[in-house]
């Protein structure tokens, strides 16, 4: 029955017995509407804030049937949270509706049952299961017995009979799920607003071209603070690179671990974000997705010279924008809102150890460009201005060392794809990852992020880039 409502407008989601993976994910969600709303009501409430605003965030409704099933499949595990909702919820605008045999024991337990207020009891064994259920001795009248949707419910003060009316008249149950499907359909054919949050999930095998055309993902890339990249693995929400914190952005991972293919993702919410896009490629794996993207390409010594040499006076007039900036008191995230005026750079490298070796021995007849590199990744950040660079954790050993590398893993900024993490303890920290994990690997195209004490993402699952 349930499933004839799936796909309705206003219904975010369904998650049966056989498919429980979204249901981290979607109190993940719920964990963080909570925190939304706690900051948007600013110490009052769902109601007083509807009254004031219109009407202008929708209520919550959480069903869950059939609630000893429940805690059995998913052993018990969301029973911190259900609780919260079952006290606090009502004050989000979070409403819970829950169907169980009973309180207590296997069914409804009393850490969630004391806060439930209202309670609808349809036929039960005796008397005393009502008064449990009702939480009354007081109470003289029992419904009908062997009626279905037949019950008792408190009304006021008073306990009384009712019966439970069928939501439309069919032959059998099969005919009224295909009635109320098409019902259904109906609705959502003349629905013109907006429609529920969906029950976040994550595609088995996640494709770029629907990774964009993710509403949230649009969203978070208007929001030019944010360059989109992949999913979070713990709520399913979309993971950006944090803009205002990044400057050399490292990805790194062994041979076939999806490198490649991350950067090929940046490179195009990049181009959706307008930005000037240049593509710096040794091998020629890249020169189509720059061409379709309309990116400078760079694939030898000398056209590298004449990018840098290029770029000197912008990066020149943004740096004294920058001095004037700090003059007038401004650091970190106010800079780079003022930075925000200017068109982005988004320099995106194959291979970083190929490309210290072009800066530091170009091609004969080639200008220095040592001094300048140097340089402007040691005090570029903050320009607006950014490089993606990738990294195999088989070159790391013989770039130590070089002031160029150094300067650009410095900002600690990146990901690293494959597991393995103990091949890159001296570039990035995961405190999160045991002793035991760190050597394990990974699907190609999952990486792990570096703690940075700022954010508790850990986990991104990258689309892939189909050809």
């Amino acid at each position: 029955m349930l499933s004839a409502f799936e796909g309705l407008a206003h219904v975010g989601g369904i998650v049966y017995e056989n498919d429980l993976d979204p249901l981290s994910k979607f109190f993940e969600m719920i964990k963080e509407i909570i925190d939304e709303r706690q900051r948007l009501f600013q110490g009052g409430n769902y109601t007083q804030y509807v009254q004031t605003h219109d009407n202008q965030i929708p209520a919550i409704v959480i069903a869950i049937d059939q609630y000893a099933n429940f805690k059995e499949k998913t052993n018990n595990g969301y029973e911190d949270i259900l609780i919260r909702l079952s006290r606090d919820g009502i004050s989000y605008g979070i409403y819970l509706v829950i169907t169980a045999a009973g309180f207590g024991g296997a069914e409804i337990q009393s850490r969630i049952g004391d806060n439930i207020r209202t309670v609808l009891c349809l036929e039960m064994k005796d008397k005393y299961q009502y008064a449990e259920a009702l939480k009354t001795l007081h109470f003289d009248i029992m419904p009908e017995a062997d009626i279905k949707g037949r019950g008792l419910a408190r009304i006021g003060g008073a306990i009384l009979e009712f019966q439970t009316a069928l939501s439309l008249r069919a032959k059998d149950d099969y005919a009224r799920t295909e009635a109320i499907k098409n019902i259904c359909s109906q609705m959502n054919q003349v629905w013109q607003g907006t429609v529920a949050r969906a029950v976040p999930r994550i595609p088995e095998k996640p494709l770029l071209k629907e990774f964009l055309d993710l509403p949230a993902m649009q969203k978070q890339s208007a929001d030019t603070k944010y360059l989109p990249m992949g999913y979070n693995l713990k709520n399913a929400a979309i993971y950006g690179v944090d803009l205002s914190k990044t400057y050399c952005y490292t990805i790194t991972g062994r041979s076939r671990s999806g490198k490649t293919n991350l950067l090929k993702v940046l490179i195009n919410t990049a181009s959706l974000q307008g930005g000037n896009l240049t593509v710096i490629d040794f091998s020629g794996g890249l020169k189509q997705i720059a061409e379709q993207h309309e990116a400078r390409y760079v694939d030898s010594s000398s056209q590298l010279f004449d990018f840098f040499k290029d770029l000197l006076p912008e990066f020149k007039e943004r740096n004294s924008l920058k001095k004037e900036l700090r003059l007038q008191g401004m650091e970190g995230e106010e800079i780079f809102e003022q930075m925000q005026q200017r068109k982005p750079y988004f320099i995106f490298i194959d291979d970083l150890s190929v490309f210290v070796d072009q800066v530091l021995h170009p091609a004969d007849g080639v200008g220095d460009m040592k001094g300048f590199m140097e340089n402007i990744t040691e005090k570029g950040s903050l320009h607006h201005i950014y490089f993606f660079s990738c990294l195999s954790v088989e070159e790391i050993p013989k770039m130590v060392g070089i002031r160029l590398y150094e300067n650009m893993l410095r900002f600690k900024t990146g990901i690293h794809l494959g597991g393995n993490v103990s091949a890159v303890q001296r570039i990035f920290q995961f405190a999160y990852i045991s002793y035991a994990e760190q050597g394990q690997t990974m699907k190609p195209g999952t990486g792990l992020l570096p703690t940075d004490g700022e954010t508790d993402v850990q986990r991104v699952l990258i689309p892939l880039v189909r050809r």
